[in-house]
Parts: C-alpha cells; structure tokens; sequence
C-alpha cells in the first residue's frame, strides 16, 4: 500500500470520527424546554405543550388529549368556575421525563411519556387510572419514589397513589387516604371553604403533604395532612396541623427541606416550619396589601424568591426567602385579568393569565413583558390550570 494511499484512509477516518462527533453534539442540543398546560373541558381535557425558545419566548401551543374528561367546581355565583377551576395548585406535573395530569370529570389520574427529542408531543403511557375517589384536583410525583400520588376534592374525597412506570400507572391503593372532615365538598366542590387546595412532596421525599382550605366563618384553620415514608411507601396514617391564623391556604413550595411557602387567598403568604415529627407551624405571616386572591407560589433556587400570583389582580408578590419579606411587586398588564399559575426558567417568569394567555416576563428587566401568547386556540380558555416544566 502506498504513502498516499494509507493517507486517504486515515483522511477518511478521522472524517468520519468528526462527523459522528458532531451527530452527537448535534443530538445533545435537539432537546428543547417546554411548559405544559391542563385544559380542564368537561367535552374532553388536553395538554397544552409549548417550547421555550432560546431567548425565553414561547411556541404556539400543541395539543394532546388525556383520554379523560374535566369538570369545573362551581364559583361564587354558583356557575361554572373559570378560570381557577378547580380551586387547587398542581392539576399538572412533570418529573424525570414523566407528565402527570388529573381528570376530574372522569376520576381519573393520566400518565405520559415525554420524548426528550420531541418535549412538545408527550405520549399517554398506558390508560388513565381510576383515583379511587372523585374530582381528582392536584397531583404530587416523587422521582425518587417512582410514585405519585393525586388528591381528590369532591363528595369521595381523599389521597390515593400510584406506581409509575413507563408502561402507566399501577395503583398501590385499595381504599383512598381520608382528609375528612377538613374537606367537606359535594361533587363537584362550590367555592370555597373547606376545599381541596395542594399535593406534594418535601424535596427528599421523606414525607408527602396535602392542604386542605378552612372556613373562617366557623374559625376553622386549613388543615395540613403530612404522611411519613416508611419502607418506600406512603404510609397510612397523617401527621394533621393546623395553624391559627391560616383560613385559606392555597398553594404550597419548598424552600428547603425544613422550610416552605404557602399562598393564603385571604391575606398573602406564609413561611411555614416542619417539625421533626411532622408538625407544622407558622414561623412567618406575610400580609400583602390590596390583594385580591394569591393562590399559587413557585421557589426559585437561585433567585431565593417565592412568586406569588393574584388572581384577582395583575400584580406578583414577591417573598424573599431568607429575610422572610416582601420584595417589590411586579406588575403586568391589568387587562389580563390577574394571574393564576407561575413557573420561572433562566430569568422568565411564565404566568397563567386571566384572559387565557401565558405572559412571558424578564425578571433581569424588572419584570417587563417580552411576550403574551394568545391559547384559545388550544381550548376553551376558562379551563386552563397550571404550569408545568420539562427541559
């Protein structure tokens, strides 16, 4: 063999060796975030899935159907509520490379798989699995349990939980967790005392927790609901709190594994303390002046910041996390109608809008808008609940 000819076939090789090292960067970079949405329709749910683009702004949303039905609890004026139509935070969830979404007109939990090439295409796992109660209204899943877990809002109320797979779910449960008689709802719930308001997991997975909302007019304290991890599994029997001064606790989100945050409808926020036997207590009560309704909170880590959002005002309330105060508001549009979920990637915080629309602002700009994406075409848009995020 020649000089030039075993020349050419090392030219050749390390070619080759490039050009597969490049299908693989190219490969790593195919995966794009994404945030997923609940159509919460009584004529069928979906999944709202949007991508981030690299500078923080949306796609127009793609929809996917849960094989589940919706139903709206019944607002104030005793009508269909919307939005805020199920009276909780985290209807929606995402974890490993899982999505999780509650049917609460057919009772049922459904399961998807999401592609990391494909984010915005998520594909049912199996068949949506019967929750052992009914109006299933927020889901909890902890990665390192491979479990979750949904809270039910209606006449059968209660907590039950899964195994998850990407083949579905299997229920670990024969009979639903009681929350009674903290919650005390027909089917479906009617705004919106003593209803179902949050599920989740501590960070470590130790424990899982589920709020339920008090009524003042009777002097009844939310309830908190913690049951302990034993063996892998979650346990049976509740640690039950209640703090005095806390009537309408909504959403929840860790701060750490000691500590978390809770929106209160009727004043603003807490920062709430763990106990080492699960008891819970307030260590700081936050008033937020000229709020209207704050039911949703989202932690993030490297801002050491709670969001908080209003839906009844386009105002976010902002916690910091280490001195347990308020930061300045940041306001959007009013026309938007309040904001009714939050959910924050590298510097954006994503809001729920009222006017069925996902906003887009730039916390490194003093929270201007850059975008707002219109969703009604992706459903009726008085049934969208919740933010979730993948990537």
């Amino acid at each position: 063999m020649s000089f030039s000819h075993l020349l050419s076939i090392l030219f050749c090789i390390a070619n080759l060796a490039i050009a597969n090292t490049v299908n693989l960067d190219l490969t790593k970079h195919v995966t794009i975030p994404t945030i997923y949405i609940m159509e919460n329709n009584p004529a069928g749910a979906s999944i709202l899935a949007l991508s981030i683009f690299s500078d923080g702004r949306l796609s127009n949303p793609i929809r996917t159907s849960t094989r589940g039905v919706g139903e709206r609890a019944i607002a104030a004026d005793g009508g269909p509520s919307g939005p805020d139509s199920l009276f909780t935070q985290d209807s929606v969830v995402v974890g490993d490379n899982y999505l999780l979404s509650v049917n609460a007109g057919s009772d049922t939990l459904s399961l998807f798989n999401i592609d990391p090439l494909s984010p915005i295409s998520p594909t049912l796992a199996g068949s949506p699995a019967n929750t052992l109660g009914n109006f299933p209204a927020s889901v909890a899943y902890s990665s390192e349990l491979k479990i979750a877990c949904v809270l039910n809002g209606g006449s059968e109320g209660g907590v039950s939980c899964f195994s998850v797979s990407s083949q579905g779910l299997t229920t670990l449960d024969t009979i639903a967790r009681s929350v009674s008689p903290a919650l005390n709802q027909p089917t479906p719930p009617i705004f919106i005392n003593q209803t179902a308001s949050d599920i989740f997991f501590n960070p470590s997975s130790t424990a899982l927790f589920a709020i339920v909302k008090g009524n003042a007019n009777v002097n009844l304290p939310s309830s908190f609901f913690v049951w302990p991890i034993l063996e892998g599994k979650v346990s049976t029997d509740p640690v039950i709190s209640q703090v005095p001064d806390v009537f309408l606790a909504f959403g929840a989100t860790f701060i750490n594994e000691t500590f978390f945050a809770i929106a209160d409808v009727a004043f603003g926020t807490s920062v709430l303390e763990v106990g080492e036997d699960w008891s819970i207590e307030e260590r700081a009560h936050v008033v937020v002046t000229d709020e209207k309704a704050i039911c949703w909170a989202t932690y993030v880590k490297s801002l050491n910041s709670v969001f908080l959002t209003d839906g009844g005002e386009s105002n976010i309330a902002v916690l910091n996390a280490i001195s347990g105060e308020l930061d300045p508001t940041i306001a959007f549009n009013a026309s938007y109608n309040g904001g009714f979920d939050n959910v924050e990637f590298k510097g954006k915080l994503y809001v729920l809008t009222g006017v069925g629309s996902i906003v887009v602002l730039d916390l490194g700009n003093e929270g201007k808008e850059i975008q707002n994406v219109d969703l009604s075409g992706g459903g009726d848009k008085t049934g969208f609940e919740g933010l979730a995020l993948w990537g």
